[in-house]
């Protein structure tokens, strides 16, 4: 719990306090109480969890979006774990839509490999990263994208309908960093 740091509430068993002043625009109302609003919820759940997920996340269900996270941070610098707020903002900005889309661009950037565009629209579905001469798609299926099986049907059947433009996809794959390697290497010998 979060109060200003005029406050001195009773301490109760299992509730951490947390003395702060919050700047109005990090506060919202609900039912007449006080909470902070999604922006700076979001970023501190993201370093509390130490979970890039929880920002992807709300990022991707537009819950809020990536300036409203940033002013959330510039208004909060200096807190408790800033640091690692502003890590994951950075990594937010880079370009996919999640923790593995951002692994993958920056494999085939380290591997050299060129040609491949990110979040190409074809036939009404988004492909995580194309290569467009070769006719070949990549997806990138993870957690904080598919949260459901419904949206992981969705997806695919997005991906199949994607094969009429590209003929021959080759590689649908879950990144995790202990695979690097392996996959930049199989991503180089496609």
């Amino acid at each position: 719990m979060t109060t200003p740091r005029s406050t001195s509430p009773v301490r109760r068993r299992g509730v951490q306090v947390r003395h702060r002043d919050l700047h109005t625009a990090d506060l919202t109302m609900h039912r007449h109480l006080p909470l902070t609003a999604l922006p700076l919820t979001v970023i501190e759940a993201a370093v509390l969890l130490d979970d890039a997920a929880v920002v992807d996340r709300a990022l991707q269900q537009r819950i809020v979006t990536l300036g409203e996270l940033d002013s959330a941070h510039e208004r909060n610098k200096g807190r408790r774990g800033s640091k690692t707020a502003a890590k994951l903002l950075k990594t937010a900005r880079s370009g996919g839509a999640s923790e593995g889309e951002r692994l993958l661009h920056r494999l085939l950037r380290e591997a050299g490999i060129t040609g491949w565009k990110p979040h190409v629209r074809a036939c009404g579905f988004e492909i995580d990263v194309a290569f467009d001469t070769q006719r070949v798609a990549i997806e990138v299926d993870g957690w904080a994208w598919h949260a459901a099986f419904c949206d992981m049907y969705t997806r695919r059947a997005g991906v199949n309908i994607t094969k009429r433009r590209y003929a021959r996809p080759r590689c649908a794959a879950v990144l995790t960093s202990s695979r690097d390697m392996e996959i930049g290497g199989y991503l180089q010998s496609v």
